[in-house]
């Protein structure tokens, strides 16, 4: 979505209101509402602020169990045994909704706040791409980004496996104890990613012919 065409929603928006008022007071409100849009959008920086705010904002009201609260005991019609739009984007085996199969609302808003980031992140990565390091990372990790897709997973559970004896990454929600075993988890599956990239990253190089 373009800065013009979020600019162009907002104008029709705004236009029709201008048509449908009868008052002088309401023209002149709508006009000035136009005004403000136009310049509001007239940066791609706030469209792309405007795209993390609402995709942000709306996945986490979705998620959050007190906001299902207000439609009563229906919502465990519509979520089985949850009442609310899980937090896993991921199909798991915890909750009886999946947001995954098959997708849902949550997926969009995932999507449209991820890249309002990226494009708002855009320029300083194009600066930092620059540099030499960066670029041979960045070229590096793209021959063999196929192994990686393939095995992340994998080098997941691995880890898992390791901490879960510990007491480690046993935690099913968004607790203090979730996100302070977050970086544990994701080190400790990054070294079993490393090895498995090891042995089977050759694979999706060619091999080069001689002669």
């Amino acid at each position: 979505m373009s800065p013009r065409s979020v600019l162009a929603l907002a104008s029709a928006s705004f236009s029709s209101s201008i048509i449908c008022s009868r008052s002088r007071a309401a023209r002149l409100r709508s006009v000035t509402s136009v005004r403000i849009a136009s310049r509001a959008f007239h940066s791609p920086k706030a469209v792309w602020w405007a795209m993390i705010a609402i995709g942000l904002g709306l996945l986490v009201l979705l998620t959050t169990a007190p906001f299902w609260s207000l439609f009563g005991d229906a919502r465990f019609t519509w979520f089985p045994n949850i009442g609310y739009y899980p937090k896993s984007l991921l199909g798991t085996d915890v909750e009886r909704v999946s947001n995954a199969y098959p997708p849902t609302v949550c997926f969009l808003l995932g999507g449209i706040w991820t890249i309002g980031a990226v494009m708002l992140l855009r320029p300083a990565l194009q600066r930092w791409l620059q540099g030499r390091r960066p670029w041979k990372a960045t070229i590096a990790v793209n021959g063999v980004i196929m192994t990686l897709f393939l095995w992340h997973m994998t080098a997941f559970l691995c880890a898992v496996l390791v901490l879960w004896p510990l007491g480690l990454a046993r935690e099913h929600d968004s607790t203090a104890a979730w996100w302070l075993q977050r970086p544990l988890i994701i080190g400790v599956s990054a070294v079993f990613l490393v090895g498995l990239i090891a042995i089977f990253g050759r694979f999706e190089r060619p091999r080069s012919r001689v002669g």
